[in-house]
């Protein structure tokens, strides 16, 4: 598509800077002097579906997302409200004519993104998307797989993820551009104290449980309670801990409870924990990936999915990118792990059920049996 003045929007789904085809497409035309901005709108009719962990997930997300931006020179606006009116605004306010958008699978949120679509249309102005399949399928072919155990059969080479353009040239003038999109633009930023009343208020028994640790946890961890506990610990009481052997209230203190394992939104997280989950067998002194190799021993079969759902919802980290660190690791270690199979597996599954969900998109099938409800049920949002 030829190049034009345009507002890129982020969405759950995209939200980091590698492996972004729209983000290049962004750069690409400030740099030919082209009006650009980039948004993020925080939608109240989208964050109702969400319970407060994943939108303190998002919120983290984005604000890692925004500071990668500004560490390279350009930035990120960020609003609440519907993005049926926000998106259109700010479009017209920087002169776009365009949106790009990443693809939207999900039931939950296909509408929202027609109904936005159907609002820039009104003010003369287009949606268009972008893809990130981790397989070029051609889904004209006969060949293509419709069923899973089809699938393993049939698979193409995966096409290899892309970096930012700032790592290859200098951009420098047009991240700027995205810089300026944002300081020019109308409202103000959200915080998460405003957001997380807009959230779902049931949360899953396992976070309810985790938060009540970490509550706890907290309590106990207090630059006093600390002091108070080094002082009663006798000097013989790592003998008692090391050994395991029974210890009265007066020999060692209360100990506060073992932190469950949670990791936080961020490109920069997801990237940085799947290294540490890729090097499962290998000892850390990270206590946070010490936390998640306990998660993992608890059941790999569902390690990757447990751990990186959240980032692979929100496209901190993409599927192209997960096969890549996986097969370079296979690479350098010159071994293959469960935990790496299985990585790509979920990854692999999951873009066959994108390509599902895209061809009866095509088709305009729609209705309670409709693809796109199960698109990504190896990620679900809920």
């Amino acid at each position: 598509m030829p190049l034009s003045p345009m507002l890129l929007w982020f969405r759950i789904g995209d939200l980091r800077t590698d492996d972004h085809q729209g983000l290049r497409e962004a750069v690409k035309a400030a740099s030919a002097g082209l009006s650009v901005g980039a948004v993020f709108v925080f939608d109240p009719e989208e964050i109702k579906h969400w319970p407060p962990s994943f939108l303190n997930f998002v919120y983290a997300s984005v604000s890692e997302l925004r500071d990668t931006l500004k560490s390279v020179g350009a930035d990120l606006i960020i609003r609440t409200g519907s993005a049926q009116e926000i998106v259109p605004k700010l479009a017209a306010q920087i002169g776009a004519e365009r949106v790009l958008a990443k693809e939207e699978l999900e039931w939950c949120s296909w509408h929202a993104l027609q109904t936005t679509k159907a609002a820039l249309k009104q003010d003369g102005m287009e949606l268009s998307t972008w893809a990130c399949p981790l397989r070029p399928w051609n889904e004209d072919q006969a060949l293509f797989p419709t069923t899973t155990e089809d699938y393993k059969y049939k698979k193409v080479t995966p096409v290899v993820p892309e970096g930012p353009l700032w790592e290859a040239s200098d951009f420098t003038a047009a991240l700027e551009a995205l810089a300026t999109a944002a300081k020019s633009a109308e409202g103000s930023e959200p915080d998460i104290e405003e957001l997380l009343p807009l959230a779902l208020a049931a949360e899953s028994a396992e976070e309810i449980a985790a938060q009540e640790t970490e509550r706890i946890y907290d309590a106990m961890m207090t630059p006093e309670q600390v002091a108070e506990r080094l002082r009663m610990m006798p000097d013989d009481s790592f003998i008692y801990l090391r050994q395991g052997l029974p210890a009265t209230a007066v020999d060692l203190p209360e100990l506060p409870p073992e932190l469950p394992f949670r990791m936080p939104g961020g490109e920069k997280v997801a990237r940085d924990f799947l290294s540490a989950y890729l090097n499962f067998y290998i000892a850390t002194n990270n206590p946070d990936w010490q936390r998640m190799h306990t998660q993992i021993l608890e059941n790999k079969d569902l390690a990757f999915f447990r751990i990186f759902k959240f980032a692979l919802i929100c496209g901190c980290i993409s599927p192209r990118r997960v096969w890549e660190e996986v097969k370079e690791s296979e690479m350098t270690s010159y071994r293959v792990t469960d935990l790496g199979s299985r990585a790509k597996s979920t990854v692999d599954m999951r873009d066959f059920q994108s390509h599902l969900a895209r061809k009866d998109l095509q088709r305009a099938v729609e209705g309670p049996s409709w693809q796109l409800i199960g698109a990504h049920n190896i990620c679900t949002k809920v």
